[in-house]
């Protein structure tokens, strides 16, 4: 590797164990509430606000689609993460 990792503090063990202790299925479900939601909600909703516009139903039916799977991309991704630190850790 050109960098050089390093070892996880036992805050960071605690977090990724807890992570891992969740389970997959859970916590890319709660990816997909959470940040699929806020997103949608945020990039909707509010963004509209700001740039004076009305919601239409086109951006609301396009956002439904988006964002969910936007936020399980972003669940998988930060499982794996927590899959190869933890991994790491034993090593």
């Amino acid at each position: 590797m050109w960098f050089r990792t390093l070892p996880l503090t036992n805050a960071e063990r605690r977090f990724y164990r807890q992570v891992l202790n969740v389970g997959r299925t859970r916590y890319v479900l709660r990816s997909v509430l959470f940040f699929g939601g806020a997103m949608f909600t945020i990039m909707t909703f509010a963004k509209p606000l700001f740039h004076h516009s009305p919601v239409d139903f086109a951006s609301v039916v396009i956002g439904l689609i988006v964002w969910p799977i936007a936020g399980w991309s972003f669940g998988v991704a930060m499982w794996g993460k927590a899959e190869r630190m933890e991994r790491r850790d034993l090593r």
